[in-house]
């Protein structure tokens, strides 16, 4: 670039600019500065505050690089800018977000129009010299929307535009609707929003087209339990929001992996408080609102120092309000004990502040109390945590340990405390046809279990210092059960007593062997499952298979882990989609668990892409269980697979 000495005019015109706090502030403008000595010159381009480059514009000595930032430079008129910054998210479309300055106020130009140019985001609008809140609802909070702004002079002689941005804030309707009286109807739907402790139940894979439900997952237990309310979740990345960037599903499962209440992290939506607007707009009749931790833990926007119990508080009560005030029930949850913190650390009593005050409010309008708190913590000391109930091992150097729910402590913390409730708060029914015989694309003979064969038995898989013994006794036509890990004895039956459908029944003992891994492995595996009626690309396809395993109450009379794997090709054997069901994560199947009682394990619904038709699918259940484990019982029985309709409608996605 050539250089060249700026003239005696531009060095007066800059040195009447003494600083200012202002031009500090100012926004950056891009001139043409020349030397009036070498008017053949080239001028040279240079970038500086607005406040400097009026005062070159209006010396004589620069022009503006972008003509539309003439009039202002210039001195001829004001600057077009927004009068405010943020704008009411959620508040009703109409609602004022600015009004506009008048660049040409004073002039004698006339009355000032306005009008929009460019894309108009569907979250704003502009009526007569103010902006306005748009019909679309944000995605959520703290998120920034730029609309583009022409400010034209009354006589049409002079014009200025500017692209002006503003902010999404949250905040609550005019007028607030009070939810419903219970019960809620059957089939009522449900919204898990929060952090990782319902985050951590769900991931997904974008190599298979896939969603893993976990048994970790509170809310997929409950739906298995008792599927009277509607909650599903299914791999959709047409339907990605900014904050599962990572984890491209779809539905009812809000709870985000890490998220605080109100922080500025863009990719995770800015918080739980910000993304209530997104969770509102499912459409839910019931929210259950758990969070906090994760503030308590290291702060908000707060330079990493923990946060404490009136901000925490502060928030979830404004974080309740956007439900309840737009008719939506909320169950609130109180913080389960937190093993990442060592004893003594302050954070432990922050957090029972919080559920104290979450305590406080039963019988607040609209909300209800989920409080599992004391069936988590160790009863010998406040500061630590019953570990058998979390996924993270104890660590004996820094005294620290479980976060997050395991597959036994989602049981209990929905049998002992989510169950009873969600009884109170909606009518019996059911969301699933459980007859097989209804619009079941499966084989009969594999469905019902009612084949006039037998099936096959075998062992073998991974030996790792102890042989895999072959179960005994008889599997129902078109179904195979493999000992793949351990020496575990185990026997297999059919149950023709209930009358339209039979029953496999798995009868495990298990050997403290000498076998290398953690825990045993037996599979139940039904053939291939050809589907009666192929599913078109573009169309749903879903299954389901019960099972029962014992519901004593004591830890260890089940299996840890029963996951299902459930792939999906067309005629050509590409693999179209791969679900599993109730999986976990590695070094927790060795954990004790609960037997469940009966339940519905339940692959997510899948969209069968452009390389259908899906023509057959192939499903497997897999039955991990520690060595040390007590003997139990696996029944399984109706395994339905059916086209369903398109789940998006439902939670009001396109």
């Amino acid at each position: 670039m050539r250089s060249f000495k700026i003239a005696g005019a531009l060095l007066c015109a800059l040195a009447t600019l003494a600083p200012t706090a202002a031009m500090a502030a100012d926004a950056l403008k891009s001139v043409l500065v020349w030397d009036p000595r070498f008017p053949g010159r080239e001028p040279m381009r240079v970038t500086i505050t607005e406040t400097a480059a009026a005062a070159l514009v209006q010396a004589g000595v620069a022009t503006p690089a972008d003509s539309g930032d003439y009039g202002y430079l210039a001195g001829l008129n004001q600057k077009l800018a927004a009068q405010g910054s943020t704008f009411p998210a959620g508040a009703g479309a109409g609602q004022v977000a600015s009004g506009l300055t008048d660049p040409f106020a004073g002039k004698g130009l006339g009355t000032t129009s306005y009008t929009t140019f460019g894309t108009v985001p569907g979250q704003l609008g502009l009526s007569g010299n103010q902006i306005v809140s748009g019909a679309a609802l944000p995605l959520y909070g703290r998120k920034t929307y730029a609309i583009g702004v022409e400010a034209i002079s009354g006589d049409g002689s002079k014009r200025v535009g500017e692209t002006l941005t503003l902010t999404a804030k949250v905040q609550l309707p005019g007028s607030c609707t009070a939810p419903p009286a219970l019960p809620l109807a059957a089939g009522a739907k449900i919204v898990w929003h929060g952090d990782s402790i319902g985050g951590l139940g769900l991931t997904s894979s974008n190599a298979t087209n896939s969603v893993t439900t976990r048994m970790s997952s509170i809310m997929e237990t409950a739906w298995a339990d008792n599927p009277n309310f509607t909650y599903e979740n299914w791999y959709d990345p047409s339907n990605l929001s900014p904050f599962n960037s990572i984890n491209p599903w779809a539905g009812g499962l809000q709870g985000i992996a890490g998220d605080h209440l109100d922080w500025g992290n863009d990719p995770f939506g800015n918080g739980i408080l910000n993304r209530t607007l997104y969770s509102l707009a499912r459409g839910p009749a019931l929210v259950i609102l758990q969070g906090g931790g994760n503030s308590i833990n290291s702060g908000d926007d707060m330079g990493g120092a923990p946060a404490g119990a009136d901000y925490v508080i502060g928030k979830l009560d404004a974080t309740i309000n956007q439900f309840t005030c737009r008719g939506v029930w909320v169950v609130l949850m109180t913080l389960l004990p937190d093993g990442f913190w060592p004893p003594k650390d302050p954070r432990h009593e922050t957090l029972r502040q919080v559920n104290t005050w979450i305590r406080a409010q039963a019988g607040r309008a609209g909300v209800k109390i989920l409080d599992p708190y004391n069936s988590f913590v160790d009863p010998g000391d406040p500061d630590k945590v019953i570990q058998a109930l979390y996924q993270e091992n104890y660590d004996p150097a820094t005294q620290t340990g479980g976060v997050h729910p395991n597959q036994a402590g989602a049981w209990l913390l929905y049998r002992d405390y989510l169950k009873p409730l969600l009884a109170q708060m909606i009518a019996p029914g059911s969301v699933l046809n459980t007859d097989p015989t209804v619009g079941n694309i499966a084989p009969a003979t594999t469905a019902l279990m009612n084949g006039t064969g037998t099936g096959t038995l075998s062992a073998g898989g991974t030996n790792g210092g102890a042989t895999p013994v072959k179960p005994t006794g008889a599997a129902p036509q078109g179904w195979t059960v493999n000992a793949v890990r351990g020496s575990s004895a185990s026997s297999v039956s059919v149950d023709t007593s209930q009358g339209s459908y039979n029953r496999l029944v798995l009868s495990v003992t298990p050997a403290n062997d000498g076998y290398t891994g953690p825990y045993h492995e037996i599979d139940i595996t039904p053939s291939t499952q050809t589907f009666g009626t192929p599913v078109p690309a573009g169309s749903w396809v879903q299954a389901w298979v019960h099972v029962e395993t014992p519901a004593t109450g004591v830890l260890g009379d089940g299996p840890s882990t029963l996951m299902g794997t459930w792939t999906v090709y067309n005629a050509a054997n590409t693999v179209l989609a791969a679900n599993r069901a109730q999986a976990e994560f590695t070094g927790i199947a060795e954990k004790p668990n609960f037997g469940r009682g009966g339940y519905w394990l339940r692959f997510p619904p899948i969209l069968v892409p452009a390389a259908g038709p899906a023509t057959k699918s192939a499903m497997s259940l897999i039955v991990l269980f520690p060595k040390s484990n007590l003997p139990f019982t696996v029944k399984v029985d109706r395994l339905i697979i059916r086209q369903v309709a398109d789940p998006r409608p439902t939670w009001n996605l396109p």
